[in-house]
């Protein structure tokens, strides 16, 4: 999101053509391509976290460390690229369940009437009829989804990655508290950030 975020007024400016795609930036492996019409609304227009976006990446690197809600066998060289660039510390922990509250948004769904088509309902039809049927299609899905499954479980069982990362974290708590930090309470800022993130919690430590 912070390399979206740097491109911003590009984004703004393109963004009322119809079907326009962006193409995420500074990202490791094959290209990653969005249409901008699933994009969160503070990317293409001005509200309360557009407006305070810019302080988030800081904020980041000068906390403690950064809770996110994935598991690093899901998105390796994306938890790479984030414990590089984005914080002092990571902590992936997930999968864990996300909030229910009215107030977390998926990208884009206040914009969902900006699309300039429409799939027809015949189209819709066949593809569903067509995934019903046994075919290698839906045996791929469903062999994609079983193995998501089991490393999602291995993730979070005992001596997986997400487990480890748990008690890591709760170590590394433990010996900062040690040193003489003490966590302070959430500032207004990183509220915001993990409620319409729904991933990510930051980490404040204060000297006692």
């Amino acid at each position: 999101m912070n390399n979206l975020f740097k491109m911003r007024a590009d984004i703004i400016r393109i963004s009322s053509a119809p079907g326009t795609v962006v193409s995420v930036p500074s990202m490791p492996g094959k290209e990653i391509t969005i249409p901008v019409s699933e994009l969160p609304s503070f990317l293409v227009q001005d509200d309360h976290l557009s407006k305070s976006w810019e302080q988030i990446k800081p904020f980041q690197l000068a906390g403690f460390g950064v809770i996110v809600n994935t598991f690093v066998d899901l998105e390796l060289p994306y938890c790479e690229e984030f414990s590089r660039v984005d914080a002092r510390r990571a902590y992936f922990v997930g999968p864990l369940a996300q909030p229910s509250c009215s107030t977390v948004h998926r990208g884009g769904d206040k914009r969902a009437g900006e699309a300039e088509t429409a799939v027809p309902a015949v189209a819709i039809a066949r593809a569903v009829a067509g995934f019903m049927e046994r075919g290698a299609q839906r045996d791929g899905v469903e062999a994609s989804a079983r193995d998501l499954a089991g490393r999602a479980r291995a993730a979070v069982g005992e001596n997986g990655s997400s487990w480890r990362d748990i008690h890591r974290l709760i170590d590394d708590l433990v010996q900062a508290r040690a040193s003489g930090f003490r966590k302070s309470a959430p500032s207004k800022l990183s509220f915001v950030f993990a409620q319409n993130s729904a991933v990510v919690v930051i980490i404040r430590l204060e000297k006692k």
